[in-house]
């Protein structure tokens, strides 16, 4: 099921490989688009991890999505303006995919503390 989300990221790796400096911008702009939205979805809750999935508030989930979307492009203009933060973002990225790697092989699943 999976399959396809990965030939599009094997893709996707390719043109930025081979094209990376002329869409620095857009890999700026992604980067920041998906820490924003990753990191306050999770923070709105609108995916409770711990017990499989969910909604533990209450609310819409389309509501913490149009939020978590106003985010991520928040962070992601701003992400545009400031490297530094940019290199932070795409550091947060990558380090926050290899803690969910090595938890999920180690320690089972993985548990995040305001949860």
């Amino acid at each position: 099921m999976l399959y396809p989300v990965a030939i599009g990221c094997i893709v996707a790796g390719g043109v930025f490989l081979l094209f990376g400096y002329k869409l620095i911008k857009v890999i700026i702009f992604i980067s920041g688009f998906i820490s924003g939205f990753n990191f306050s979805f999770m923070i709105l809750g609108g995916y409770d991890v711990a017990n499989g999935g969910g909604n533990p508030q209450g609310t819409s989930i389309w509501i913490n999505v149009g939020i978590s979307l106003l985010v991520g492009v928040a962070c992601g203009f701003t992400a545009l303006c400031c490297v530094k933060f940019a290199v932070f973002l795409v550091g947060f990225i990558f380090g926050s995919a290899i803690v969910v790697v090595l938890e999920s092989y180690a320690l089972g699943p993985v548990k995040f503390f305001f949860k």
